[in-house]
């Protein structure tokens, strides 16, 4: 582990983007099954799991725990379970009974592209931050 893993503004980026790429895969889905028959979106709170990666970033635990979404994973001690995505609890007023509201999922999508950027845009300006020290240092 170098020790720019261990920069805190790094860690939280990297989850942050980690969890936007996935729930721009849960959105792809739903929005690719929009027209099938009978299926029913789905749906996953990202916001827990980076609501808890920062705040044990304030306490000072940096430390990523392993997760197991599967039950025949090999555990490890600081091992927790995750909730993967869940069908939406909503009825259909559809004809082909689909719950997918392609509207929220194209509003959805567009907030994920504003988070993703300022995910980005964070990272950049730390390792921006990170380069202008290191040039620095070599003038000294």
């Amino acid at each position: 582990m170098s020790w720019i893993d261990k920069d805190p503004t790094i860690k939280v980026g990297n989850t942050a983007l980690s969890i936007e790429s996935e729930r721009l895969k849960l959105i792809s889905s739903n929005l690719a099954n929009s027209q099938v028959p009978k299926y029913r979106a789905l749906k996953c709170n990202f916001e827990n799991a980076l609501n808890e990666t920062l705040k044990a970033n304030e306490a000072g635990e940096t430390k990523v725990e392993l997760v197991s979404t599967n039950p025949a994973h090999i555990r490890s001690p600081e091992a927790k379970n995750v909730s993967l995505p869940t069908e939406e609890e909503k009825v259909s007023t559809k004809v082909d009974q689909n719950t997918v509201d392609v509207e929220k999922e194209l509003a959805d999508l567009s907030t994920l592209q504003i988070r993703y950027n300022a995910a980005i845009d964070t990272l950049t300006h730390r390792i921006s931050l990170i380069k202008l020290a290191i040039e620095s240092s070599k003038n000294i």
